[in-house]
């Protein structure tokens, strides 16, 4: 077995090895579809390796045209997916209408007789750019893998200074994502364990807060009020409370509870607060199908900070909760017709706290925003898939 065989087979060999690699980070790490793409990637290039390589046991005796379009795939599946897992990794805007294009563009040049690498590293460099550009986590080290098999290929293609320069240049390029990917999936950790850490925190301040004496001692003069004037209402009154306290202890420790659970809490509050403040406050819900799981208390905890920054003075109020679906993920709307101007406070240790439950189970997935309306106050939390 000559040298360049021996070559062809380690790399081959370290090509599946990195396609696994990613697998696992997929699977066991973070699902994100960039990950899926490179190992692929990995796969179509140890296909190409196969056609260059002599050795019997890598042969799997395909012939004529057979051979032709198995080729064909190896190289077209190695040069596209490398664009995909770029596209994905940067967000590329409308990058599954280019991907779509670019399956009959990229046969089209390959029927052509021009290497495919030297259409597909240009639009890599500028997927890599577009990364660099927004700051975006791995762009440089894309950008450094890139330049560095650009070169190793040139050497080989085009000065003949070394061989097997393209697979090489490959290779290099595989090992700067690698530390990318390890540096992002540490960072990911280091946050998620910090946000655990925030989350006990102000799981337990907002636990002591609902429990807290002067909480109890509110609902025990308002109790007394009731037991003097409504005894029936009185009744009512210390159901909603145990309901209240029972639902909190329910939750306590999980990261995610069904939607019925976080709805029943949510008017339990207010019908707790509607006999605290004598008010009435009507709560609607749209678009739910039963089945969604949320972090413990989001929504009660804005109706909360809802109540607290904008009915000092009302009487009555009105809370709408509303899930919509939108493009790789959903959202949720909860609004309130509260009469809140103290921007600064609404957006107080409330909001921090879901903000801290949402980093929790969806790491650097989600965004929230939070409004004054004319008439209320909004906040949209989006969820996404990828």
């Amino acid at each position: 077995m000559d040298p360049t065989t021996n070559h062809l087979i380690f790399i081959a060999g370290v090509f599946l090895t990195a396609a696994l690699f990613y697998l696992v980070f997929y699977f066991g790490f973070s699902r994100k579809v960039s990950y899926l793409f490179f190992s692929l990637c990995c796969i179509g290039h140890a296909g190409k390796i196969t056609f260059l390589s002599e050795v019997p046991y890598l042969d799997f005796g395909l012939i004529g045209e057979a051979e032709k379009w198995a080729k064909l795939l190896s190289f077209y599946i190695g040069n596209t997916a490398i664009l995909a897992f770029l596209a994905y990794e940067f967000s590329i805007p409308y990058r599954n209408q280019f991907l779509l294009l670019c399956i009959p563009f990229l046969f089209i040049i390959y029927y052509t007789g021009i290497p495919l690498s030297s259409i597909v590293t240009p639009v890599a460099f500028a997927f890599a750019a577009y990364g660099a550009y927004h700051r975006m986590d791995g762009s440089i080290f894309s950008l450094l893998g890139l330049s560095g098999f650009a070169l190793l290929n040139y050497l080989d293609h085009e000065q003949h200074v070394i061989s097997l320069g393209y697979f090489l240049g490959i290779i290099f390029f595989m090992v700067c994502m690698t530390l990318a990917v390890g540096r992002q999936l540490a960072q990911q950790n280091r946050l998620r364990q910090e946000a655990l850490v925030r989350s006990s925190r102000l799981e337990n301040q907002m636990l002591k807060k609902s429990i807290q004496p002067h909480f109890i001692f509110n609902s025990l003069a308002s109790l007394q009020e009731l037991i003097d004037q409504q005894p029936r209402k009185a009744s009512l009154f210390v159901d909603k409370l145990a309901d209240e306290f029972r639902t909190v202890s329910k939750i306590l420790g999980q990261s995610l509870i069904s939607i019925e659970d976080e709805l029943a809490m949510c008017r339990n509050y207010l019908s707790i607060m509607e006999f605290r403040k004598e008010a009435q406050f009507g709560f609607e819900v749209h678009g739910f199908n039963g089945e969604e799981r949320v972090p413990p208390a989001i929504f009660h905890t804005l109706i909360e900070n809802g109540i607290t920054h904008g009915y000092g003075h009302k009487t009555s109020g009105k809370f709408v909760l509303k899930k919509t679906e939108i493009q790789n993920g959903v959202q949720y709307t909860m609004y309130n017709d509260g009469e809140c101007n103290d921007l600064k406070n609404a957006n107080g240790t409330g909001l921090k706290y879901v903000e801290t439950r949402l980093e929790e189970n969806f790491p650097g997935k989600w965004k929230l925003f939070s409004k004054r309306l004319p008439e209320g106050w909004q906040v949209k939390i989006n969820i996404y898939q990828v």
